[in-house]
């Protein structure tokens, strides 16, 4: 359960992180006639939500590390208890 709710808070964090920074860059970048110069700034928001997703798979791949090395720590407990 631990392990469950642990990977669940974490892989959403990221997925919300991603969805605001490149889904508002997405709509400025998407209305450059309307605001003019401040279209930049969705480049800037895409530019970090690029980032962000590269520090994600990177973040994935420690979090599957951790979550075998205590699923393995779990069984070890639950199978040769200590006395």
């Amino acid at each position: 359960m631990t392990l469950a709710v642990r990977l669940f808070a974490n892989l959403v964090a990221g997925h919300v992180m991603l969805t605001l920074l490149l889904g508002s860059g997405y709509v400025f970048l998407s209305s450059v006639g309307d605001i003019g110069a401040r279209s930049l700034i969705g480049v800037g928001w895409f530019t970090i939500g690029m980032g962000i997703f590269l520090f994600e798979i990177a973040v994935a791949g420690l979090q599957a590390y951790i979550f075998t090395l205590l699923s393995a720590v779990y069984i070890q407990t639950s199978v040769h208890p200590e006395h």
